[in-house]
């Protein structure tokens, strides 16, 4: 579990390659040990062979990774599996250029969390929104920059130091 979390932070602090072990390692153990982890674990994998560029790696990921509907299916109760696999399927889909597909799947990730009353995430999943809104073009730019100035300031409001501004 905090392995995938530290591999993500690393990401975020440009240590991606260390990142990309540590997610590696969380996953040979959630394997070996505790196989419910293994989406947490693959999310995060493929969340940083996006930030790395490795959009082949990604790619390769992306074929076994359960869908986040049925991680939250079966294991509602971890939100920290479910939403990040939605992250990770909607920064797929971004990366591949399918930026309405990443809109709807933020959309319902959200509606999700909201009814969930998860609220850390939130912030990531606006600003992932609001990125694929400024890439479908200018009929969305407007809609797009108003979704990333409410990632920020729900992650403001949360008291959260890490405003989402990369991935």
């Amino acid at each position: 579990g905090t392995r995938e979390d530290l591999a993500l932070l690393y990401g975020e602090l440009g240590e991606i390659e260390r990142g990309v072990a540590l997610a590696d390692q969380a996953r040979q153990v959630a394997e070996e040990q505790l196989p419910i982890l293994v989406y947490w674990a693959q999310a995060a994998q493929v969340l940083l062979h996006l930030q790395q560029g490795n959009l082949d790696g990604a790619t390769e990921l992306m074929a076994t990774l359960t869908d986040y509907r049925d991680v939250k299916a079966r294991f509602g109760y971890l939100p920290f599996m479910w939403v990040r696999g939605g992250l990770a399927q909607g920064e797929f889909a971004r990366a591949m250029g399918e930026y309405g597909e990443a809109v709807a799947l933020m959309d319902e990730l959200y509606r999700d969390v909201a009814s969930a009353d998860i609220w850390y995430l939130r912030p990531d999943l606006l600003w992932l929104k609001g990125q694929a809104l400024v890439n479908l073009g200018s009929d969305h730019t407007a809609e797009g920059e108003k979704m990333l100035a409410q990632a920020r300031t729900t992650a403001e409001t949360l008291g959260l130091r890490r405003v989402p501004t990369q991935h």
